[in-house]
């Protein structure tokens, strides 16, 4: 046969393939993650009135059983309360309610590689520690029994329960966390840890899990002030960034376990959350076999002013360089954790993982579903690459962190994140004065979907369309933001102008004038300067409009200066030519460099580097160590 014979019998072939995958792509259904009504969850209650022998309804349970039967996004947090009230409670249990909850669990997907279709999201970083730590526990639980969805017994699903704990903490150690000081997941993340380290039966894994333990208590300690946890993040909803009061979902955790006193409307901020998430942190609080270390508790009472950098996460490049990503499970893990799916380094890794694991149906992983074509494969980096997708902005990158704490407020910012690309849910830059006042800006974008799994973000206050170049020196903070002439691929749509969210009402006095706000919060004081006119929104928000523009940041209080002399002083030597950015003796260029005093910053941060701990990354161990106290993880 000649050669170009062959050539057009293999076209042929090939365009057939094509249509034909085409046709079946098209056809392929698309599985809710959200439920179709509001679903009334009390399992958490259940477990608060276990806990105190309480009388409780117990059909108040159906729609809990309904929505973890049914494989809804999120059944993995109702699943790990299910799992401590069988370990914890087992006897205050009836026969046919121990059973009810044996057979959810027996049935349940613990891992996106095992049976079942569904919109379940089990691969970010809280979500692989909550389903690995459920697969542990409940295959210990019923060690010798089948496991319905798999036909595997119990002791299989626990060796592979164990070892994902293990790789995650090892990751956790050696990194730190991919949602760095997310006030929101670290719930997640702590209902799943409390429980591994309290109930597992490997001294391997308590010892693991108490080391990470440690580690994100010790991130909390060092960024909050006086109880109040917002910092800058890799995950944080609007709620989350605006106030400690209605959106940090560690009030109570952080109250009780590090022995710091809140306010009475602080500590039953859990009103204004959610059915799904009331009384879920009772996972973290009823747990009897950790303690809180001494020196973490005595970090997080500090209040002297210190400097604190670390490193948390890692690049893409890091990732593929050193092989920590690709297409075996761990290393799709390690990807899938900071949510790298889009990104033209790893594209190929995650078509792969979706079509072997048949995840095309789940609703977070329907856009590519088009794409999933045998005539691509051989492009999908280069095709990632030439449309440069806003979905690359789920990715939480690695964050070099800077915080400055003193008794009266705590900045902090990812220093020079990803300059112009875009961010999901990352909060770049954040002000806290106290519990109720935080001050922030961001460049807004339209959301992914007006309802379903992507809704949420980017948003409006949620993640950046364009990310700024931030970087901070002690109490200042500069910011400069290039917006974009057109669309991302996929944006749904981006704004002319950058936005900041300043509570007035929030303030005791507040002063403004041209291109500045300035509010006093008793003894603590906050300014914003713009590259041109603020104009107020409603009673929160400052915006700003210009191609090239810039916010800064100012902190000091009544210690240093009078809130008059603050006003007067602040704000009144800059320089902005659209690309460099001069404030008194700082001076930032966009993707270029940070210069204080004239000298580079050197903003590739260790690990740990504060009063508190110094430590490389991919160290062997950390000492944490405050005021006569310490602890080595290691």
């Amino acid at each position: 046969m000649k050669i170009k014979t062959l050539l057009a019998v293999g076209g042929a072939a090939l365009a057939g393939l094509t249509l034909y995958e085409l046709y079946r792509n098209k056809k392929t259904p698309t599985l809710p993650a959200n439920t179709p009504r509001p679903f009334n969850i009390h399992i958490h209650d259940f477990l608060g009135a276990l806990a105190e022998d309480k009388p409780f309804n117990q059909e108040l349970l159906e729609d809990t059983f309904l929505f973890i039967h049914r494989r809804y996004d999120c059944s993995d947090f109702l699943a790990n309360t299910i799992i401590r009230i069988l370990y914890a409670y087992e006897h205050k249990l009836e026969l046919q309610l121990k059973q009810r909850m044996k057979d959810l669990l027996l049935n349940f997907k613990y891992h996106w590689d095992q049976n079942g279709y569904d919109s379940l999201c089990s691969w970010s970083e809280n979500h692989q520690i909550l389903f690995a730590g459920l697969e542990y526990l409940t295959g210990h639980l019923y060690e010798n029994e089948t496991f319905i969805n798999s036909g595997r017994v119990g002791a299989y699903h626990k060796e592979r329960g164990k070892a994902r704990i293990l790789a995650w903490c090892k990751r956790r150690f050696q990194y730190g966390f991919t949602e760095w000081y997310s006030n929101n997941y670290y719930l997640e993340d702590l209902i799943a840890m409390s429980n591994i380290q309290e109930f597992a039966p490997d001294p391997e894994v308590r010892h693991a899990m108490e080391q990470a333990l440690h580690i994100i208590y010790f991130d909390i300690a060092t960024q909050s002030l006086r109880g109040s946890f917002v910092s800058t993040g890799g995950r944080m909803y609007e709620n989350n960034k605006k106030s400690a009061r209605g959106g940090s979902a560690l009030n109570r955790i952080i109250a009780n376990l590090f022995e710091i006193k809140l306010d009475e409307e602080a500590d039953l901020f859990y009103e204004e959350l959610t059915a799904m998430t009331h009384n879920i942190d009772l996972n973290v609080l009823l747990n009897k076999s950790y303690q809180v270390p001494d020196v973490i508790k005595k970090i997080a009472k500090d209040t002297s002013p210190q400097v604190i950098k670390a490193s948390n996460s890692m690049d893409i490049e890091e990732g593929v360089r050193a092989e920590i990503f690709g297409s075996l499970d761990e290393q799709l893990a390690a990807q899938w954790e900071m949510e790298a799916f889009t990104n033209h380094q790893v594209f190929a890794n995650t078509m792969k993982a979706i079509r072997q694991n048949k995840m095309f149906t789940s609703e977070f992983f329907a856009p590519l579903k088009m794409l999933n074509l045998t005539v691509l494969r051989p492009f999908y980096g280069l095709l990632a690459k030439i449309i440069n997708p806003i979905t690359n902005g789920k990715a939480t990158q690695r964050a070099n962190t800077y915080t400055y704490r003193t008794p009266h407020y705590l900045m902090a910012t990812a220093q020079g994140y990803l300059p112009g690309g875009f961010s999901d849910q990352q909060h770049i830059w954040s002000c806290m004065l106290n519990h109720d006042i935080c001050v922030f800006a961001t460049h807004p974008s339209g959301e992914l979907s007006e309802t379903g799994a992507l809704s949420k973000s980017p948003g409006y206050w949620v993640g950046n369309s364009r990310n700024p170049h931030a970087a901070q020196h002690l109490n200042r903070i500069l910011a400069i933001y290039h917006l974009p002439m057109k669309k991302a691929s996929f944006e749904q749509g981006f704004h002319e102008f950058t936005h900041a969210y300043f509570p007035i009402d929030a303030f005791d006095e507040v002063i403004s004038g041209k291109g500045f706000y300035c509010g006093r919060s008793g003894d603590s004081y906050v300014a914003l300067f713009g590259a041109s006119d603020l104009t107020l929104a409603g009673r929160d928000e400052l915006k700003q409009y210009g191609k090239k523009q810039y916010w800064i940041c100012e902190c000091s209080s009544a210690d240093i200066e009078s809130f008059e002399d603050f006003v007067a002083r602040a704000g009144r030597d800059i320089e902005f030519d659209g690309d460099r950015l001069r404030y008194e003796n700082l001076e930032l260029t966009f993707a270029g460099d940070f210069y204080v005093d004239g000298v580079k910053e050197n903003t590739q941060y260790k690990r740990y580097d504060s009063i508190y701990c110094t430590g490389d990354r991919l160290a062997d161990e950390f000492v944490y160590k405050f005021d006569g106290a310490e602890v080595t993880v290691k």
